[in-house]
């Protein structure tokens, strides 16, 4: 059960206004713009053709309190407007996308702890630097992507990703950490092409 029921009562009487407030909205925007935002916690707004880019950003920043956020199956190609959300994000669902690349706007994304981006078009390993500022992030899953075939992918992804507890749906196990360190070492060295 998360947390007492004092606080699942206010988080729940806060929903309530954030419902109330939104109400008569015609549109995400409009009701972002009525306020209430900082009781949402989670959003899912997969499966609902979003792409190619995600904005506005000023919408995403009245989601002052959000912790995740699923964008999944959205045809999205860039997800810049992201970073507005970077104090509070620790779950983000980008799965099933066309995403060519790790977006550089996820390496602000400081407090990430769970990120999907399985299922989307990225192809080059060298990308998987941008998730070294992620201190936090302890799942990751990029499978299905063209860089899962890359003959380092896993210990250079390990490398990259120090804190990481489950890789692709796989434990990290301490053997393989060894094999990222030996073969690249405490630096950003990036695998031979």
């Amino acid at each position: 059960m998360r947390g007492t029921l004092a606080q699942q009562a206010s988080e729940s009487a806060g929903l309530q206004a954030a419902i109330k407030a939104a109400q008569g909205a015609k549109s995400l925007a409009q009701a972002l713009a009525k306020g209430g935002n900082d009781v949402l916690r989670s959003l899912d707004l997969s499966g609902n053709s979003l792409g190619p880019k995600l904005e506005p950003r000023a919408h995403l920043g009245a989601l002052s309190a959000l912790r995740a956020l699923s964008l999944a199956r959205n045809g999205l190609r860039r997800v810049d407007a992201i970073v507005v959300l970077a104090p509070t994000l620790r779950r983000v669902d980008l799965s099933g996308n066309m995403l060519a690349s790790v977006p550089q706007a996820l390496s602000e994304l400081v407090a990430l702890e769970d990120l999907d981006a399985s299922g989307n078009a990225i192809a080059n390993l060298r990308d998987c630097e941008r998730l070294r500022p992620l201190a936090r992030l302890a799942t990751l899953r990029l499978s299905c992507n063209p860089v899962a075939d890359e003959r380092e992918y896993r210990e250079f992804v390990l490398h990259c990703c120090g804190a990481l507890v489950t890789f692709d749906a796989e434990p990290v196990i301490v053997t393989a950490r060894r094999r990222a360190v030996a073969r690249f070492g405490g630096g950003s060295d990036a695998p031979a092409e």
